[in-house]
């Protein structure tokens, strides 16, 4: 995701990368996503330091499923996508 974001006579450029773990369910023959959550793997922000004024603002970008938290990321057994996956194994 990318925002510009003004603040104290300055703008700044957030961008962040993430991803999707959906749960999935089947009802009626139909798969559809159960449950989705967002795992936030990287997050940048810098000061915008050359003139923008030509250039239109992108639009701010809402969550998918705002009900649901977004997930930290970790390179462990702590992210979210383990909790996931074996969810999927007792499904099974």
């Amino acid at each position: 995701m990318h925002l510009r974001i003004p603040h104290n006579d300055k703008t700044y450029d957030l961008v962040g990368e993430g991803r999707y773990l959906d749960a999935f369910e089947k009802i009626d023959d139909t798969w559809a996503i159960r449950h989705r959550t967002s795992v936030g793997d990287m997050t940048r922000v810098t000061e915008l330091t050359l003139d923008i004024s030509s250039i239109e603002d992108p639009p701010l970008i809402i969550p998918n499923n705002p009900e649901s938290v977004p997930a930290k990321s970790a390179r462990d057994q702590t992210d979210f996508s383990y909790e996931l996956f074996a969810s999927l194994r007792e499904q099974s």
